[in-house]
This record gives structure tokens, sequence and C-alpha cells, in this order.
């Protein structure tokens, strides 16, 4: 027979992660913010670092043109939920690269975050 306190451990790492594709990433949650008004010259480490001041950055990622691989003045970085707020007002609007930056929290992909299509 397991021991109470051990079975208790072994059923707390097991709800870590609601799903078990999702992998567990510590203690905390993470937001994603929009980034945009990116300068074609930019750096993903100039963004970590400029967001790094403010709290805890998981990732930072820059779309691309599919073909050219030129970045297309947008992107996206991942951050501790409760880093979010404090990030968004010290941020927006500060100019990096001579453009003003737009940050904002990110938006979920589909119908309801896209401009209508009109029908061809």
């Amino acid at each position: 027979m397991v021991p109470l306190d051990t079975r208790l451990s072994q059923q707390k790492d097991a709800t870590r992660s609601i799903h078990h594709s999702i992998p567990y990433q510590g203690d905390f949650m993470t937001k994603r913010l929009f980034v945009g008004n990116l300068s074609f010259n930019t750096t993903e480490d100039e963004i970590k670092a400029l967001f790094s001041k403010h709290g805890t950055v998981e990732s930072v990622n820059f779309i691309r043109d599919f073909d050219s691989r030129q970045m297309r003045g947008f992107g996206f970085v991942e951050v501790a939920t409760q880093d979010a707020a404090i990030m968004i007002a010290e941020i927006n609007g500060r100019e990096v690269g001579g453009r003003a930056l737009t940050v904002n929290e990110a938006r979920p992909r589909g119908h309801e975050s896209r401009r209508p299509r009109f029908d061809r």
C-alpha cells in the first residue's frame, strides 16, 4: 500500500496541467502580447531586453513573410500574466527604432478577431 502523502503528491503532479498535451510551465500562467509598428531593423533580442526590464518574458516571435523571410512589422511576446498589464502600460507608445510601438493583449485567432471578409 502506498502512503497517503505519496498519493497526494502524485495526484498534485498529475493535475498541474489541464490537458496532458500542454506542458507544465511552472507556477504561473503566460499571456501573449501583440507588438506592432516594429521597424524592420528591430531584433527579437532588442524586444526581449525591453520587455524583460518590466517582468518575465517567456518568448518573442516576429512574424515574417513566408517567401522572403522579411519581417512583417509585428510580432508577439509571451510574458508572465502578472506582468502583462505593467508591460502594456510602460511600453505601449514607446519609440524603438524610430517608431512608436503598439502593445496590447493579443486576441485569439478566429472569425471574431478578424475584419469581415466579403464574398467575391
